[in-house]
């Protein structure tokens, strides 16, 4: 019956850590994707800025497009919080792993 248990639980973290791994690349992936929207959402922050300066958009449209890209930034804080958990969280199924091995 022990046997069986160890290889049960084995079992379990070796799934545990395929889907920890699957989460990790997926998190990777969207925080990769995040800098080119960032770089858009900055350069039309500027152009807002410009076009404020100008006279030809109101503050409150200029103020918009700052709050879009502050959301957007919000979001990737969000993506590199999930990624960093995700390491943290393989990381430490690696260490349980290697224990029960």
């Amino acid at each position: 019956i022990s046997k069986e248990q160890q290889q049960r639980t084995r079992e379990l973290l070796a799934e545990e850590r395929d889907r920890l791994e699957t989460d990790l690349i997926q998190n990777q992936g969207l925080v990769t994707g995040f800098g080119p929207l960032l770089n858009l959402y900055a350069e039309n922050f500027r152009l807002a800025g410009i076009q404020w300066a100008e006279g030809q958009i109101s503050v409150d449209e200029l103020l918009q497009v700052e709050r879009e890209w502050i959301e957007q930034q919000q979001e990737y804080l969000i993506a590199l919080s999930d990624l960093f958990t995700s390491k943290a969280l393989l990381a430490i199924r690696n260490q349980s792993y290697a224990k029960n091995r």
